[in-house]
């Protein structure tokens, strides 16, 4: 099955040339993101999954949240963001309190390009993992189980900042993990493409 979420405007986020129609465009000095609150969207000990496409205007300096669904102390999920220096991605999951897996996917990321990436965990295999552009994933066992938490879902920030300086478009969530054929259906060769399959 499949539906859609309305996302919160919060401090007026931009719209742009995307992968796939308009994206969303996040002005970092604005302190821009998209939220919302959804149980649908809620995740926890169970296989499920992300993907995405990823434009990043400019490295500032400082980590730039791609999604993050964490609020307090102990009431964390997962986020994925940028780094800078490093310019790779790093995605990170919890107990509700504790880091219980983090892999930082290896590939250089550069402005001005659109990356597809695809992130998940599995209750299965216990492990978290990122792909990007439709390769390998790249994974890290998990240390214990994620806690569903019925906090907002942010794209552009996280409760502390962290905000994105870039696009993001075409944001997809299932309560599943994807198939390699899948994954390579909605890269779709660097065209990028649309559930359903």
């Amino acid at each position: 099955s499949h539906g859609s979420s309305d996302l919160t405007d919060n401090n007026t986020v931009g719209q742009a040339s995307g992968k796939l129609g308009n994206a969303a465009s996040f002005t970092q000095l604005n302190s821009e993101y998209l939220s919302v609150t959804n149980s649908d969207l809620d995740v926890g000990d169970e296989d499920w999954c992300y993907c995405l496409w990823l434009y990043i205007t400019s490295f500032t300096g400082d980590a730039q949240m791609i999604a993050s669904k964490i609020s307090g102390a102990t009431q964390r999920s997962f986020q994925i963001q940028t780094r800078d220096p490093s310019y790779d991605i790093r995605f990170r999951v919890w107990d509700g309190s504790n880091v219980i897996g983090s892999v930082i996917h290896t590939t250089v990321l550069t402005t001005g390009q659109w990356y597809f990436v695809y992130f998940y965990h599995s209750a299965t295999d216990n492990e978290i993992g990122i792909s990007i552009d439709a390769g390998e994933s790249q994974t890290v066992a998990t240390t214990g189980a994620p806690i569903v938490v019925a906090n907002e879902l942010k794209f552009g920030a996280n409760p502390s900042g962290s905000h994105l300086d870039g696009r993001i478009d075409s944001v997809s969530h299932f309560q599943r993990l994807l198939s390699s054929s899948e994954i390579s259906f909605l890269y779709n060769g660097g065209r990028g493409w649309e559930y359903p399959f």
